[in-house]
């Protein structure tokens, strides 16, 4: 008697893991597409969906976003800027990791400081070889930038356009004077003065 229910419970077992491997190569794979379904569900063709009674309906074929949903492109590397807006990919952006702040001396003291945020637009290809003059193009940089503070460009009406252009013509000539032509602008994307 011990010996038959040996015998059974062994079949069980070995029946179990029959059945397993059955489900798992069977059931458990996705079935295999047609290829008229392989090709709609490239292409973004529209496919057809039934609901519980039997009807169908069109269901709109998902948008082809190329550049990444609704965020912005980025290169791989955090200190990489983004592209342009529009999915122009020819130029990015060089993102200083830090603001640059501008003394203003009147009478032999300091009476207010300026803060910018500065971006350089270069070319896409460009990008890494530029971060790597980091330091040197922020050197250059905030020396032009105390240099117009003497020369009284901070006073005044300082955010007029006729300045701001000024601000960065100089500073994009500056800024080639390190990365020859690998800077196609200045971006300034803030721009503060604070009184002491």
């Amino acid at each position: 008697m011990k010996f038959v229910a040996l015998i059974f419970q062994v079949l069980m077992v070995s029946a179990g893991a029959v059945a397993g491997l059955w489900y798992k190569s069977n059931v458990g794979q996705s079935p295999t597409p047609s290829h008229e379904e392989a090709g709609n569900a490239g292409h973004g063709a529209e496919s057809k969906k039934e609901d519980a009674s039997g009807h169908s309906e069109k269901k709109k074929p998902a948008k082809d976003n190329a550049h990444g949903g609704g965020k912005k492109s980025k290169k791989s590397g955090g200190h990489h800027g983004s592209s342009k807006a529009g999915g122009d990919s020819k130029y990015e952006y060089m993102k200083f990791g830090r603001q640059f702040i501008v003394p203003v001396v009147s009478s032999d003291a300091v009476n207010s400081l300026v803060v910018l945020d500065l971006n350089l637009e270069v070319p896409a290809s460009s990008l890494d070889s530029v971060y790597a003059r980091e330091p040197k193009l922020r050197d250059v940089l905030l020396s032009t930038l105390l240099q117009l503070s003497n020369q009284d460009v901070f006073d005044g009406d300082f955010l007029s356009q006729s300045n701001l252009d000024m601000l960065r013509e100089t500073l994009l000539t500056a800024a080639r004077s390190v990365a020859t032509d690998e800077v196609n602008n200045v971006l300034i994307l803030s721009i503060s003065k604070q009184e002491l």
